[in-house]
Parts: C-alpha cells; structure tokens; sequence
C-alpha cells in the first residue's frame, strides 16, 4: 500500500484537524519562546504571536513573518468562537 492509498482510508476531516493541531502547537511553541504560557489568556497569546511577526519584520525574515501572521489570524478566530 503506498502514502495515497493510506490517506485515502483516512477518515473524512483528518488533514484538516492535523492542521488545526499543526497550527496550534506553531502558536504555542511561539508563545514559549515569548515566555507566555499556552494556558495564559488569548489575548496575551495573541500579544506574544504579534511580537513574534514584528520581530520577524524587523529582521527582515518577510516569508517566516507571513506565515505567522496567518497563524495570528487563524489564533484570533478562537475570540469570536462561542
């Protein structure tokens, strides 16, 4: 059985919840780096994703800034979720 045989037979919603889980430790382990806890409030989460993107910026890395700031976007969405 090859890799797209495999994936095939995964269930329906799997890649997207392997991309949410991606997305979320990317967010957590920038906030760790950022000395926040992934268990502090969002808005502090998001604060600490935000100085990542400016530092980012700042050094000049535009590709890996874009890439987090996708991730801020994807984080802030959990606010609106009820």
């Amino acid at each position: 059985m090859n890799c797209n045989q495999e994936v095939a037979q995964l269930p329906s919603g799997t890649n997207t919840e392997a991309s949410e889980s991606s997305k979320a430790e990317e967010c957590d382990a920038i906030c760790k780096l950022r000395g926040v806890s992934n268990t502090a409030p969002l808005a502090l989460q998001l604060q600490a994703i935000d100085a990542e993107y400016h530092h980012l910026i700042d050094s000049g890395q535009s590709g890996k800034a874009d890439h987090v700031q996708d991730l801020f976007v994807w984080k802030s969405r959990q606010a609106t979720q009820v």
